[in-house]
């Protein structure tokens, strides 16, 4: 219970900050088969923040767990971390 308060929490703290104007760009990564944390949320928070340089991934073949721990996953998650913010110290 505890796991989903704080869900609840962060993303109710995340919702407060969008709508204030946040100025520094974020990217948002979910995982298509999640059926823990609902990837409507984290795209509507993305979507309330109309910062440019923000970024929202979706692993097709990935579910919670699997983003995190099979390998091939978590190369290409580690990669659109570092080609993200690549990009904006490029910039």
């Amino acid at each position: 219970m505890h796991t989903l308060v704080l869900f609840k929490d962060e993303q109710d703290f995340a919702r407060a900050n969008v709508k204030t104007g946040m100025k520094v760009p974020f990217i948002i990564i979910t995982a298509k088969n999640d059926e823990l944390v609902r990837n409507s949320d984290s795209f509507e928070i993305y979507q309330m923040n109309k910062n440019p340089k923000n970024k929202f991934v979706e692993f097709d073949n990935a579910d919670h767990l699997t983003i995190s721990h099979d390998l091939d996953q978590v190369q290409e998650l580690v990669q659109s971390i570092v080609t993200y913010f690549d990009g904006l110290l490029q910039q």
